[in-house]
């Protein structure tokens, strides 16, 4: 099972069939000491807050509905092909990969991610790639 880094895997009864599932481990269960500060800094990174400083400033300077809705619309499609490195990063890390290797896999994944989403959006309509 797949622990956070320093983090063993939590002990006790796992189900019916006494498996783990590959994200399973103590700071997901909400037993470990760091558990709350790690799940609140996870979840205050992950808002968007530039996105809405971008959107309000856009606002602010009366670029109209048109501009926003872009803005948000296209944002949504460059945030999609970043998601899978969020699972990669801490799985290498827990295998032994070191930080600056596990990051360059993650960002590449991330860019060849980001170019099949563009060509999958293309078919929809949607051109990602100025």
């Amino acid at each position: 099972a797949l622990r956070a880094p320093g983090r063993s895997v939590r002990s006790g009864p796992a189900g019916a069939s006494g498996r783990r599932g590959p994200w399973e481990w103590e700071g997901r269960t909400g037993r470990g000491p760091h558990d709350r500060s790690d799940r609140l800094g996870a979840l205050i990174s992950s808002l968007p807050f530039v996105t809405i400083m971008v959107m309000v400033w856009l606002h602010l300077e009366k670029q109209g509905t048109e501009k926003l809705a872009s803005h948000a619309f296209y944002t949504f499609w460059y945030v999609i092909p970043t998601m899978p490195m969020f699972l990669l990063l801490p799985w290498l890390l827990h295998k032994g990969t070191g930080f600056w290797w596990a990051l360059l896999w993650s960002a590449l994944l991330t860019f060849v991610c980001f170019i099949a989403t563009a060509l999958v959006a293309k078919r929809f309509g949607v051109d990602l790639i100025p």
